[in-house]
């Protein structure tokens, strides 16, 4: 029968099938592997199209060159326009994609990577375009760099600095910025505070130059920041960067002013939203227009603990979807539109959840390792069939609190983690879903839980064990049911992976997650780094604490290649 379907249908029906099954299809009869081989790009720009891997508007070449210097997943080494764009076919493009997306689902990491310093690295953004590592940090980096230019004028302790991730080259430095200062980064944007009412919006310098922005217009104080920053450059010796190329360096672009302070942020392109710890204020500014769309007054009735306790509430953590704000409290979760500013829905931990699933509560036990290796096990989701253990564990202590929310990029998915035990996967519920809220909760035990990640696709949690990690399912068109996420959940499970000895998880800092790649930040045993500048180590113990270490951990590194392979590069 299928082969009397026209040609166009019997290539749509190809593309929504298990990409591992089209190679099986090609076998069933020579008539298929003739409709195969005559379609072969057609079928796998359909799948990659089909799952969303791929825009409907771009071929493979516009897509390879979008990436400037990397596509890790795709095990190719990029660089400006020297690359081969016809190398890369849709077959391979969405075969090695899905390889990738298998070893997230089975939690196999195929490298690891360790970059450790003389500083304190903070918070962590990754340029997936430039293939660089955005980080905020304290004191090391600053004496080492102004040493150079035997002043110490505008010693800062602090500073933001961006490196080749690969290599751990340094590609561009400003020490000019408070110590482990919050950073946010996206679209060739870098957005950071001045701890007061200001916030500093750098722009990528080579996209500045091509695409010059009308908003452009740096106060004072930047231009100056970036004429210091181009007199430390020209001092710079033995580098390996040559200075013509723009990769990973940023120019001074537009500061906003919020005219009270703000303690939260979070910017995906075009949007940054901003809040005061003390949840009076949510300031949604449109930065290539550098434009304040929207001030919003939190609603002060439903900023109460949900047992009518009028204590102030305090902000952890705000995201945001391309229709509603999110300000995640102590207590709860107030979700608002951008549109009006109006509340949409409060969310608190004692909303009954539709699934309740737990790993083993014993604590798991692994095989010693050496130092340099990072171990894995598998840990499967039990549903809990009545909320017996939820009502014993969680409800008479009362309200647990949250510590962040991420939200994927369509908007129909969000995760929360509360700091003890509790990670939650919500859906609909919002004005525009169409869909009822539906709640996925998942209790880890005894455990305290301190940095949440999620890419729309993965999620990624730290906590005292290490690094627990959840593929969720792929919605394929906007009015897919949103309870396919709900039912990948109950048939997936956990990962977790445990780090090295001499990471402090109780220390972390950051966790990011990009196509092939979980980045965790966290401090580490300072016994741990090479003896070297060992002055310069020890001024940075003191006053700093522990050293920080950025641990990577590669999906889509050397694919097809079981071998993991682990490293200590120096930043």
């Amino acid at each position: 029968m299928f082969l009397q379907l026209p040609p166009e249908v019997q290539l749509l029906v190809l593309a929504q099938l298990p990409v591992f099954s089209v190679h099986r299809f090609r076998l069933i009869a020579r008539e298929c592997n003739d409709i195969f081989q005559s379609n072969v790009s057609t079928i796998y720009r359909n799948i990659a199209i089909y799952h969303r891997i791929a825009p409907d508007n771009m071929n493979i070449s516009e897509i390879i060159r979008g990436r400037k210097v990397y596509f890790d997943w795709l095990d190719r080494r990029l660089s400006g326009e020297d690359h081969d764009e016809e190398a890369m076919s849709w077959k391979e493009y969405v075969q090695r994609f899905f390889l990738l997306e298998k070893n997230w689902i089975n939690g196999k990491a195929l490298h690891t990577v360790r970059l450790t310093g003389a500083q304190r690295r903070h918070r962590i953004q990754i340029d997936e375009v430039e293939g660089s590592a955005i980080s905020t940090f304290g004191l090391g980096n600053v004496i080492e760099t102004l040493s150079k230019t035997s002043s110490v004028n505008h010693v800062n302790i602090g500073g933001i600095a961006s490196n080749c991730f690969d290599t751990g080259e340094p590609l561009w430095t400003n020490p000019i910025v408070s110590p482990w200062a919050h950073c946010e980064f996206d679209k060739g944007f870098l957005i950071w505070g001045r701890r007061t009412t200001k916030i500093e919006v750098w722009r990528r310098k080579c996209d500045q130059e091509a695409d010059p922005l009308p908003a452009y217009d740096p106060d004072e104080y930047q231009r100056a920041t970036h004429t210091l920053l181009t007199q430390l450059e020209g001092l710079e010796e033995n580098t390996q960067i040559e200075r013509s190329d723009q990769r990973g360096k940023f120019q001074p672009f537009i500061c906003l002013n919020t005219e009270v302070p703000t303690s939260a942020s979070r910017f995906v392109y075009p949007h940054l939203v901003l809040a005061t710890r003390d949840a009076l204020f949510v300031f949604v500014y449109d930065v290539p227009n550098a434009k304040l769309l929207r001030k919003i007054e939190l609603d002060q009735d439903n900023v109460l603990d949900g047992d009518g306790d009028d204590e102030d509430e305090t902000v952890n953590y705000v995201e945001h979807s391309p229709t509603h704000v999110f300000v995640c409290m102590e207590r709860q979760i107030g979700i608002y539109k951008k549109s009006d500013g109006k509340a949409d829905l409060v969310f608190r931990t004692t909303h009954p959840p539709d699934y309740l699933l737990s790993i083993d509560p014993e604590d798991p036990e692994f095989e010693d390792e050496e130092e340099v290796t990072l171990t894995s096990m598998e840990l499967p989701l039990r549903p809990i069939e009545n909320h017996t253990i939820r009502l014993n564990n969680f409800a008479h202590s009362g309200l647990r609190e949250f510590k962040a929310v991420h939200v994927s990029p369509c908007g129909r998915i969000w995760v929360a983690i509360c700091e003890e035990s509790l990670v939650y996967i919500v859906t609909g519920g919002l004005e525009g879903t169409n869909f009822p809220l539906e709640l996925t909760e998942i209790y880890l035990g005894e455990e305290e839980l301190y940095y949440l990640a999620f890419d729309g696709y993965h999620v990624a949690v730290a906590g005292d064990r290490g690094i627990y990690t959840l593929s969720l399912g792929r919605l394929h068109e906007p009015t897919d049911d949103l309870h396919l996420i709900h039912e990948s959940i109950q048939k997936g499970s956990l990962r977790l992976f445990r780090p090295q000895k001499d990471v402090d998880m109780q220390q972390t800092t950051c966790l990011q997650i990009t196509d092939d790649s979980v980045w965790h930040v966290a401090a580490v045993e300072s016994k741990s780094l090479p003896f070297l500048r060992c002055l310069l180590m020890m001024v940075t113990v003191f006053i700093a604490g522990n050293l920080t270490g950025l641990t990577r951990i590669d999906y889509g590194k050397r694919l097809g290649s079981d071998q993991e392979e682990t490293g200590h590069l120096s930043v």
